[in-house]
C-alpha cells in the first residue's frame, strides 16, 4: 500500500533479514540482530531457548534513545529467569501474551509480565485492545 511503502522509505527497510524455518531463532535474531549461527539457536526448546542477557535487543537499543516499545504476543524468549521475560528485554510495557511456541489462539496459558493471565478471549482480540490502550495512552512528546 502506498502509506506503508511511504513508513518504509521513511525508515529502515530490513532487505538481509533472513528467517529460519522455526519461529524462536527468527524472533531471537530479530530481536539481536545476529543470525541462528551466532546466537546458538537453530532448533527451539527448553534447554536451548534462552536468549544470551549479555546481548542488547533492539527494546534496549530504541529504550535507551528514548522510545517506548511494547510487545504483545508470543515471547518465546527464554524461561531461566525473569529477566528472560518479554518485558524485561527492554520493552516499555508489560508483555502479555504466551511465553512458550505451539500455543491455541484460544489458550488459557497467558502471561501479563511475570504473572499468568488467564483472559479467555481470542488472542488477536486481546493484543489488538492492548496495543490501542498503549497507543491511547502514550504521551505523543515522547517517540513510540
Amino acid at each position: 500500500t502506498p502509506e506503508i511503502t511511504k513508513l518504509a522509505q521513511q525508515g529502515i527497510i530490513l532487505d538481509r533479514h533472513y528467517v529460519h524455518w522455526h519461529c524462536s531463532p527468527t524472533r531471537r535474531s530479530l530481536l539481536t540482530g545476529r543470525l541462528p549461527l551466532h546466537h546458538g539457536e537453530r532448533l527451539s526448546g527448553i534447554a536451548t531457548d534462552d536468549i544470551d542477557l549479555r546481548w542488547k535487543t533492539i527494546g534496549h537499543k530504541l529504550e535507551g534513545v528514548g522510545y517506548k516499545s511494547h510487545w504483545y504476543g508470543k515471547g518465546h524468549t527464554g524461561y531461566m529467569s525473569m529477566n528472560h521475560l518479554p518485558h524485561r528485554l527492554g520493552f516499555s510495557s508489560g508483555h502479555v501474551g504466551f511465553l512458550g511456541g505451539s500455543m491455541s489462539y484460544h489458550g488459557r496459558q497467558r502471561w501479563k509480565e511475570e504473572l499468568p493471565y488467564h483472559a479467555t478471549s481470542y488472542s488477536t482480540d486481546l493484543y489488538g485492545e492492548a496495543a490501542i490502550a498503549a497507543l491511547r495512552a502514550h504521551n505523543t512528546e515522547v517517540p513510540l
